[in-house]
């Protein structure tokens, strides 16, 4: 593990942990076919007022390393020193460090996700619409001539609205402070899509009792409505926070959300034909006479 501070020369800017910064999590080679690997910025949630690091942090990027990807842990600014736009500079900043060291790090920089967790799943949708686009995440370095715009974004029962019916009130607090009444709708992620944001994985259960499943449905219908390529799953049952959600109908995520992400990546870059090899009756068809399914 290698942690990379994301403001070297701003010692004013700290964490409890000891400053914005993202944790590297490496494999000492490409994939097995010699492709880069895709990246995957991992961001935990606790509402704006602390980073869930030990729970929604490392051993989620254990698990997507063990998908193939590498991987890197944020660690952001939060309530009093995080407010907007603080926090999402810090997030900002992370996914323009990741790619302009793409070849040190060994991932292909037009395969960059990442993945967020309840507040962290907001910090992640502000990166996916034209909420960051507010933000001056630049220092003076080569850095800053990258792109912060994802390629992918994977929300887990993420805050997606402050208001009290659908939303999370504190989370609303720590992000905005001062200014969380007057901001009204403005940064909920589903008021800000745009044309970059880019396709979307998105899950939440039924029982969530603290950020109310209503709030991702709602997403689910915004991004529908720009066109915006999406996988939604509804589990049943699971309290907030269901992590890798273990021993559950949820455990799968993690390898639903990646092959939701290599077919939309192969479906931008392959050829057409390449594509339909899979993703048509015909193609699906002459598998199962191959696999031996049909008579």
């Amino acid at each position: 593990m290698n942690k990379i501070l994301l403001w070297p020369n701003h010692p004013e800017i700290t964490t409890p942990a000891g400053g914005p910064s993202i944790t590297c999590f490496l494999h000492d080679g490409p994939m097995a076919d010699g492709a880069l690997r895709p990246a995957m910025l991992v961001v935990p949630g606790g509402g704006y007022h602390c980073v869930c690091e030990p729970t929604e942090g490392t051993p989620i990027a254990r698990r997507f390393m063990s998908l193939g990807y590498n991987c890197f842990v944020l660690d952001y600014r939060v309530y009093p020193d995080g407010v907007f736009p603080n926090c999402v500079a810090d997030a900002a900043r992370a996914v323009k460090l990741i790619r302009a060291n793409a070849s040190q790090f060994g991932i292909d920089p037009r395969r960059v996700a990442a993945v967020g967790f309840s507040a962290g799943g907001h910090l992640v949708a502000c990166l996916g619409t034209a909420i960051v686009e507010e933000v001056d995440a630049n220092v003076g370095d080569t850095a800053d001539a990258q792109s912060s715009r994802l390629d992918g974004m994977l929300l887990c029962y993420p805050v997606t609205s402050f208001r009290k019916k659908e939303g999370h009130l504190q989370s609303g607090e720590g992000f905005l402070g001062d200014k969380f009444v007057e901001s009204g709708d403005k940064y909920d992620p589903a008021n800000r899509i745009d044309d970059k944001t880019p396709p979307t994985f998105l899950w939440h259960t039924m029982t969530d009792q603290i950020v109310p499943v209503e709030g991702s449905i709602a997403m689910m219908h915004a991004l529908a409505d720009h066109g915006v390529t999406f996988s939604f799953h509804l589990f049943p049952y699971g309290d907030h926070g269901m992590l890798l959600a273990e021993r559950t109908d949820a455990a799968g995520w993690p390898a639903m959300a990646t092959r939701f992400f290599q077919a939309v990546w192969l479906k931008r870059d392959a050829a057409p034909e390449e594509f339909k090899r899979y993703y048509t009756n015909e193609a699906q068809s002459g598998l199962e006479k191959e696999l031996g399914l049909t008579e």
